[in-house]
C-alpha cells in the first residue's frame, strides 16, 4: 500500500490584503493572535495553532473558498458565532 501524509493543524497560510498593518490590527483585535515579525509590506500573526502571513497585494477572495479552525467545544463555537454576529450587526448600523 502506498504511504500517505498524515496531516497535522494548520502549519500558516498567506492572505494577499490591500494594506497589512490595518488589517493584522483586525486579526489581532478580533483573534488571539499575537504579531511574530513584520516588514514594509507583510505581518506574520501566530497563536499555538496557526500562523497567518497578510502580504501587501491584490487580494482575491476566491482563493480560499473555505477554511476552519478547530474550537475547544461546541458550545465555545456557538459562543464565538454570536459574538460575530453582533459585531456585524453593530457594524452595519455603525455604517449608517
Amino acid at each position: 500500500m502506498e504511504r500517505r501524509i498524515a496531516l497535522g493543524t494548520v502549519g500558516h497560510f498567506g492572505l494577499a490584503v490591500r494594506e497589512p498593518k490595518k488589517s493584522a490590527e483586525w486579526w489581532e483585535r478580533i483573534f488571539d493572535l499575537q504579531r511574530i515579525f513584520e516588514g514594509e509590506d507583510y505581518v506574520g500573526l501566530t497563536n499555538e495553532n496557526v500562523t497567518i502571513v497578510l502580504s501587501e497585494g491584490v487580494p482575491h477572495p476566491r482563493t480560499i473558498g473555505h477554511m476552519s479552525f478547530h474550537l475547544p467545544s461546541m458550545a465555545a463555537l456557538r459562543r464565538a458565532l454570536d459574538w460575530l454576529k453582533k459585531k456585524r450587526r453593530a457594524r452595519r448600523r455603525s455604517r449608517r
